[in-house]
């Protein structure tokens, strides 16, 4: 079955762009069908929220994207949001979540940086059922190289302490 087939994950607000970028009608693919969105004239559902521009294409579960609290926050507690990156993959949807997801590949996936397949062991998580169905875990991890990289150290095996928080917001947003 294809994601697109899933009809009930249309029902759910997706990022496909950042504000910032949001200044011509811009051409976006969700399930397999092209939008255009045009800020001179949004149609509903779009809303702009943390910096992104979220669109729902079926009949939305809920009035806006998930909620965020630490980017509502961020002015008081004067911490930053940052987007990392929105780039095209060639992968269904699940198993880019499921990658977010799974703290294992790193040792494999990204041994050019922070990952070390020799030592590839893992705390267990904790993890924290949320009230609409879905999770948070925390996940804690010893990195050689990483104090190399941030530069508090010359020492290649010198390991920092590496946290890891993701939370599953909706069926396919982590």
């Amino acid at each position: 079955m294809l994601v697109g087939d899933m009809t009930f994950l249309r029902d759910w607000w997706y990022p496909v762009l950042r504000s910032q970028e949001w200044t011509s009608p811009t051409a976006v693919r969700l399930f397999g069908d092209e939008f255009v969105l045009d800020p001179a004239a949004p149609e509903v559902p779009v809303i702009e929220q943390y910096g992104l521009v979220w669109v729902c294409v079926g009949q939305p579960v809920t009035p806006g994207p998930p909620p965020w609290p630490e980017a509502d926050t961020a002015h008081v507690t004067h911490w930053r949001v940052a987007i990392e990156f929105f780039e095209p993959w060639s992968v269904a949807a699940p198993r880019i979540i499921d990658n977010n997801l799974d703290a294992s590949h790193v040792a494999f996936v990204h041994r050019s940086t922070f990952g070390d397949p020799t030592d590839a062991r893992l705390s267990p998580p904790t993890v924290e059922w949320l009230p609409h169905g879905c999770f948070r875990s925390l996940l804690r991890t010893q990195l050689p190289g990483v104090g190399v990289q941030l530069g508090i150290t010359d020492d290649e095996r010198h390991r920092v302490e590496r946290i890891t928080e993701t939370e599953l917001l909706a069926p396919l947003t982590t």
